[in-house]
């Protein structure tokens, strides 16, 4: 696949026996984009019976990344102000209410519990 069509994501379900080219192309490939991507560059870990989350984001604020759990999704954000302190956001955007023990974003805390509302962003500054 690397070497003949230069198309790393074009994962093949069947290849064609005489051609040994694509001859289906699997949706199983796509997938990889769709869900293991946005979770890479957010750098999401989620502990929801232990009430933990954190974002190690593998970009530098600002930054507003995607906040992805199974029946709940949200935006996870940083900006930074002139004075050069960064302010982090959380936000369930749909979904169930969290309440968390532990919220972390590039390694700062949260003071405290952490109860994300859908459409109630949890703010906070780095220290």
């Amino acid at each position: 696949m690397r070497s003949v069509l230069k198309d790393m994501w074009n994962t093949p379900g069947v290849l064609k026996g005489s051609t040994g080219m694509p001859y289906v192309t699997s949706h199983y490939g796509y997938h990889m984009t769709l869900w293991h991507l946005p979770l890479a560059l957010s750098g999401q870990d989620a502990d929801l019976p232990s009430g933990r989350l954190s974002f190690a984001p593998k970009i530098p604020a600002p930054f507003e990344l995607p906040l992805l759990l199974p029946g709940t999704w949200g935006l996870v954000s940083a900006t930074v102000s002139a004075g050069g302190v960064t302010e982090y956001s959380v936000e369930v955007t749909t979904g169930a209410t969290l309440v968390l023990s532990t919220l972390e974003v590039a390694g700062a805390k949260f003071p405290g519990t952490a109860t994300l509302a859908p459409g109630t962003p949890v703010t906070w500054k780095a220290q």
